[in-house]
């Protein structure tokens, strides 16, 4: 359990530095694709941890008790949250549209890949169900597997 904690805290810790990271002039139609891909992304975190219910955690293993999620959102990709959270992190940095942001984002993205791994690794060993849904539902993207 300690790796879920080691992924919770790098991530938390990336999405900080993502928002204090540094802002170069923008565009104003920059500026509102960015604001917009964080509303959607907020919005869509928002949703898809009120599906989760009782089985919400922000750590990548499974509640004892939760239930595999399977159906709505979850019924399009694995990961919804994942997804939505990347989608704010991409509105942060076209706003800012720096350097900074950038690569604090695509290391942001890394971390989710190996996060979502591990957790479908977690979920695979404790619902054998669980196999069959990966191999039918992408990770993170609709339509793609990924």
């Amino acid at each position: 359990m300690k790796k879920g904690y080691l992924f919770v805290g790098a991530q938390f810790t990336l999405i900080a530095l993502l928002v204090v990271a540094p802002k170069v002039e923008s565009s104003t139609p920059q500026a509102i694709l960015g604001f917009s891909l964080i509303g959607i992304g907020l919005f869509g975190i928002g949703s898809s941890m009120k599906q989760l219910g009782k089985a919400l955690t922000a750590l990548p293993e499974a509640k004892p008790s939760a239930p595999l999620v399977t159906e709505g959102i979850y019924s399009l990709v694995r990961h919804p949250i994942y997804f939505f959270l990347l989608a704010a992190g991409l509105g942060v940095v076209i706003y800012k549209g720096s350097l900074a942001a950038l690569t604090l984002f695509l290391l942001l993205v890394i971390l989710i890949r190996l996060k979502y791994r591990y957790e479908d690794a977690i979920l695979r060993a404790k619902w054998p169900e669980a196999k069959d849904y990966q191999e039918r539902v992408p990770a993170l993207i609709p339509k793609l597997r990924n």
